[in-house]
């Protein structure tokens, strides 16, 4: 998988996962924000998912020194 798609999938899944927890707490407290708050969180949190997708260490490909061993 490319690093750009895995980027896409990453974000959509963080902006998901993170606007789903923030919908579930306001259910459970009884109160709810507009919808076009809720969908500014989301389009926050895929930004924020997407854009740190590619500098987090685990993801980045490992380059073998200068013997060839990785």
């Amino acid at each position: 998988m490319n690093r750009t798609k895995f980027k896409i999938i990453y974000g959509l899944l963080g902006g998901t996962i993170g606007t789903a927890l923030i919908v579930l707490a306001d259910f459970l407290g009884g109160e709810f924000l507009p919808l076009w708050v809720y969908a500014l969180l989301w389009v926050f949190l895929f930004l924020l998912w997407f854009w740190t997708a590619g500098y987090r260490r685990h993801l980045q490909p490992r380059r073998p020194d200068q013997n060839g061993k990785r």
